[in-house]
């Protein structure tokens, strides 16, 4: 009796296990201001996963024949159409999607690159940011085509180039610019002639001999003046261009040197 009582009971809980699906899968929806997809869980059982989560101020939204997605307006927008991928506004950049504008990212708000703090078009239907001081130059892809929209890295003569929407983002003065530049400001050296020009090869405050240059300590503008001398008067050095991660030029013990931030970002 106990045995049919039981087995019964088996049978009922599987039945109940086996209907506890409550979507289609594949099914997408907006709930809770995040974006949801009907998948199978790690129980095995097929519900409601959730994809992204919206962050203020956007919210979810399906537009009409499309999925779910994270935008700053239900109303497309005008400058997203035609497929754009980002636009400027003033100093922000737009993030776009099937014609709807879907996030706002401040130029410079990054921690790793502060520098990167003005928005230009690299070419129609998006846009990047660069420093404010980057300039023009030559060799770079120009503005307007789609080899502008992504950094490259390229030499003219001997000063090693990074390009970004037509422009000079970073430069370092190199004593040969090829597959690598070598000889910049804070590179490995073993004599004065691995240096580029007005650089000399001099062991800095951990012992390694590395090119530099002298510089005044109790100048206010040593570090600066460092800066003209890595850079060849170009775009100062963010963060992401610098030999090391997270470090600054300072003028130590009568010469130029990479010092490193820590753990935080530099100043």
């Amino acid at each position: 009796m106990w045995t049919r009582v039981w087995k019964a009971a088996l049978v009922v809980a599987a039945i109940a296990a086996a209907g506890c699906d409550d979507c289609d899968e594949g099914a997408t929806r907006c709930a809770n201001n995040s974006v949801q997809r009907c998948g199978r869980g790690p129980s095995g059982s097929i519900n409601w996963l959730t994809e992204a989560v919206c962050s203020s101020p956007q919210t979810c939204f399906v537009p009409p024949g499309m999925a779910p997605m994270c935008v700053l307006s239900s109303d497309p927008d005008p400058l997203c159409a035609d497929d754009a991928f980002s636009y400027c506004s003033e100093d922000t950049l737009v993030r776009c999607m099937s014609g709807y504008a879907l996030e706002q990212q401040p130029c410079g708000a990054d921690p790793g690159d502060p520098v990167f703090s003005k928005c230009v078009d690299s070419f129609p239907g998006n846009a990047v940011c660069v420093p404010p001081d980057a300039i023009p130059n030559d060799v770079c892809p120009p503005a307007g085509t789609s080899d502008a929209a992504s950094p490259t890295q390229l030499c003219a003569d001997t000063l090693d180039v990074t390009c970004l929407a037509g422009l000079a983002v970073a430069t370092r003065a190199c004593v040969v610019c090829g597959q690598l530049c070598t000889g910049f400001l804070g590179d490995f050296c073993n004599a004065d002639g691995e240096c580029a020009t007005g650089f000399t090869c001099q062991p800095d405050s951990h012992g390694d001999n590395r090119c530099t240059a002298a510089c005044d300590s109790a100048d206010p503008n040593a570090a600066l003046q460092c800066e003209d001398l890595y850079t060849a008067g170009g775009p100062p050095p963010s963060l992401s261009s610098a030999p090391l991660s997270n470090a600054r030029l300072q003028c130590v013990a009568g010469f130029c040197e990479w010092m490193s931030c820590g753990t935080d970002p530099c100043p």
